[in-house]
């Protein structure tokens, strides 16, 4: 386990591509403009495997900053998600997958701004484990993406939520996905997308893009206790919670939504 008391020792562990088997406790309320100060770069927190998390104890961290106006990232969050394409994701391979789970956060005066397909707040394609209890207190999250080949995502909390990674290869439901307990407050979210105006542009104030299921599978998705209050800015697709689903893909009623 990693015990986080400190900005430079959270820093540190961006160092690090993807945790296997490690969680993370984050200890103190930590405040990131000191690292920038200091003259630290843009940085993003590695992906977590299935059996890693990060908890945050419900402590706060602050002033987390990433600009980057080229187009060099594939994908921009808090939790950068894994730096390569993922054969599992399905028809979504993109770079920034994140499988651990993420809990117990609350994150205050937010700036991202990139030029990139997925763009969020904590984690850009959340797999296998929930997010749950993670609070955007306030801040500004952009993508301002000029070309894009599909359409490009931007999100409060996760760009793109795939929940068919917890159907066994049989397409039998194994458990319910848990999306519970979280908020952005104060949050602006501009999506300023100037390519093709024929492509969908997907903006949620929680999640970007729900990816429910697959012909034939049987899947459940709980979506309870999330609450919202932003602004945005966007040529988008959707700008609700949820930007899009692929509930037609599904034949039963897979999503359940309860304020």
């Amino acid at each position: 386990s990693y015990l986080i008391f400190t900005s430079e020792q959270l820093f540190d562990l961006a160092g690090q591509v993807k945790l296997i088997n490690k969680h993370i406790e984050l200890c103190a309320n930590l405040n990131l403009q000191n690292l920038y100060d200091g003259g630290a770069g843009n940085f993003m927190l590695p992906a977590l495997d299935e059996n890693s998390s990060f908890n945050g104890n419900n402590f706060t961290i602050s002033n987390f900053t990433f600009i980057e106006p080229n187009p060099i990232y594939t994908s921009v969050a808090l939790f950068r998600g894994a730096n390569s394409l993922d054969i599992d994701l399905g028809n979504f391979p993109i770079d920034g997958l994140n499988r651990g789970e993420i809990k117990n956060l609350k994150i205050d005066k937010m700036t991202i701004s990139a030029n990139s397909l997925y763009v969020a707040g904590i984690s850009v394609a959340q797999q296998k484990n929930p997010i749950t209890n993670v609070h955007i207190l306030s801040g500004t999250i952009e993508n301002h993406a000029t070309t894009s080949q599909d359409g490009a995502v931007l999100a409060g909390i996760v760009g793109l939520l795939d929940v068919t990674s917890i159907i066994s290869p049989d397409n039998i439901l194994t458990n319910n996905f848990m999306f519970t307990a979280n908020s952005t407050k104060n949050l602006t979210l501009k999506h300023s997308f100037a390519g093709d105006t024929t492509k969908d542009n997907y903006t949620g104030s929680l999640i970007g893009f729900l990816l429910i299921g697959k012909t034939n599978s049987n899947i459940s998705v709980i979506i309870k206790n999330n609450f919202t209050d932003y602004a945005t800015e966007s040529d988008s697709y959707g700008t609700g919670l949820i930007g899009r689903t692929t509930m037609d893909l599904c034949d039963a009623d897979p999503l359940v939504s309860e304020k």
